[in-house]
């Protein structure tokens, strides 16, 4: 996968979240390799929440496609729940 199709992946995460999300939020995604021994592949998270963010795929792509189905799962419940999503970046 090029950096310019990963770089497109991360401007969607970033500029396409839920309509009941703040736009400007902004977080750092942390991408690294699964070793083979444990199935291989990528792991994506966002280091701001410690692991409850973290998504796995056989590419990089879809290691963060997972991840953000996760993050907006979480960001729903947060919500729900009557709490706040804070940006990693003020």
């Amino acid at each position: 996968m090029s950096s310019d199709e990963i770089k497109d992946i991360l401007d969607r995460i970033n500029n396409e979240p839920p309509e009941y999300f703040v736009r400007d939020c902004k977080y750092t995604i942390e991408i690294t390799p699964v070793p083979e021994c444990n199935g291989g592949g990528f792991a994506s998270r966002l280091p701001y929440f410690g692991e409850a963010i973290i998504g796995f795929g056989f590419t990089e792509a879809e290691a963060i496609e997972n991840m953000r189905q996760v993050q907006l799962e979480v960001f729903t419940e947060m919500l729900k729940g009557g709490g706040m999503i804070l940006s990693e970046y003020p």
